[in-house]
């Protein structure tokens, strides 16, 4: 079908409004640069850090400041008549991306807002008190599971996994060893903050499934980033942000529950008859930025499919990590037979990385992001659709330049 045609058929557009389709002309984009002309201008910063926070393409940030408008001249609160209809649409077009019934969807802020609903509102019986997590798992993750674990009856059980070292069947193994009949939960990460990695959560899911523990998985990298189907991976709860590689506005998430009886699990943060969309009454709020994940999502479908983008941040990381490599002895953090896209961290023998950030930033206006391991510092390197190899030759000279004393 005609992109223009296939635009026109999406029952967003009538939350939208019949000019959003002008930012399109309907044709086959020529190539990555006419990608990158849908997005602001970075200059003078170079963006390799998507992995903390993406950019919004300019046709949503212009319908983002027209909700703003449209909001700020009349009541807060008539989102929920007028917008009602389209916030069910959204998040229906959300779950269509990953195979999710959108009626299992509730907006969040952002992927730990919503993870720790399950983590701190989750009831576990007392024989099945153990929460598993990993020591790979995000920092904030891992702070509110041990925070639950002093202040309520859970247990904390830490796994340490090398991921640098270990292989998915290893890692499954690890799992399998830890989980067992007094496991109420584990939470997985789906693809790794540090090194980009996406780990085996189906089967590590049956594990704990087969255990009658329930499985929380931490999605933050991955929606938007790559193609997958959360209802094959089979888990309980999903969680993730939409401002990273989805590209929506900062400050908009989701969490998704599988089984409606599942909604009743969670003691509500903020108490009201519904468990699952409680988790949106959390007071008055930028109600706006949820009507900026329509254009999002338009974006998405249309401009950028996941099919599409995943390949593209696998040939960018490529493209840079071959570079660096054949100027210098480059330790990456990743398993060589791992899957990974868009997310690499590396370090370089015998070289301090730490001090580098700032002159990255402050001489050579290039965005990147230290993450800290047991093994040290590494660079974390996270480009986007709107990255150029230019901007990638770009990084590595710079580097080169400091690494020379220059």
């Amino acid at each position: 079908m005609e992109r223009r045609k296939f635009i026109e058929s999406l029952p967003i557009l009538s939350f939208l409004g019949r000019d959003f389709i002008n930012y399109f002309d309907g044709s086959a984009l020529a190539d990555w640069n006419d990608v990158k002309k849908l997005f602001p201008k970075q200059d003078p910063i170079i963006n390799l850090n998507s992995g903390s926070a993406g950019t919004m393409p300019l046709s949503v940030e212009t319908f983002l400041i027209e909700k703003i408008r449209e909001m700020n001249r009349g009541p807060a609160y008539k989102v929920w008549g007028d917008w009602s209809e389209a916030i069910a649409s959204i998040k229906n077009e959300l779950g269509d991306f990953i195979n999710i019934p959108g009626d299992r969807l509730a907006f969040t802020r952002n992927a730990t807002e919503a993870l720790n609903f399950i983590i701190n509102g989750l009831q576990l019986d007392s024989a099945k008190s153990n929460i598993i997590y990993a020591e790979h798992d995000y920092p904030n993750v891992i702070k509110a599971i041990e925070y639950r674990g002093k202040s309520t009856e859970a247990v904390p059980e830490k796994l340490p996994i090398d991921l640098a070292s270990l292989t998915d069947n290893e890692i499954i193994e690890r799992y399998k060893n830890s989980i067992n009949n007094k496991t109420g939960l584990v939470v997985l990460t789906h693809l790794t903050h540090r090194e980009g990695r996406v780990l085996p959560v189906k089967k590590i899911t049956e594990i704990a499934h087969s255990f009658g523990a329930k499985v929380l998985l931490d999605g933050a990298q991955s929606f938007g980033h790559f193609n997958f189907d959360l209802s094959d991976l089979g888990v309980d709860f999903f969680a993730t942000s939409l401002h990273k590689w989805f590209n929506a506005p900062l400050g908009t998430g989701f969490i998704y529950v599988k089984e409606k009886e599942d909604q009743n699990l969670a003691h509500p943060l903020y108490p009201n008859n519904n468990r699952l969309t409680n988790v949106e009454n959390f007071g008055t709020s930028a109600y706006y930025v949820w009507a900026g994940i329509a254009a999002s999502i338009l974006v998405n479908k249309t401009i950028i499919p996941i099919d599409k983008k995943q390949e593209r941040l696998s040939f960018l990381s490529n493209y840079w990590m071959e570079k660096l490599s054949a100027k210098h002895e480059v330790i990456f953090r990743h398993h060589p037979n791992s899957k990974t896209f868009g997310i690499r961290s590396f370090k370089i023998k015998n070289k301090a990385l730490k001090p580098l950030k700032p002159i990255l930033l402050n001489r050579y206006k290039i965005n990147i992001k230290m993450v800290g391991t047991k093994k040290g510092s590494y660079i974390r390197v996270s480009p986007n659709v709107f990255t150029l190899e230019e901007d990638l030759d770009y990084f590595v000279d710079s580097l080169n330049q400091m690494l020379a004393g220059n």
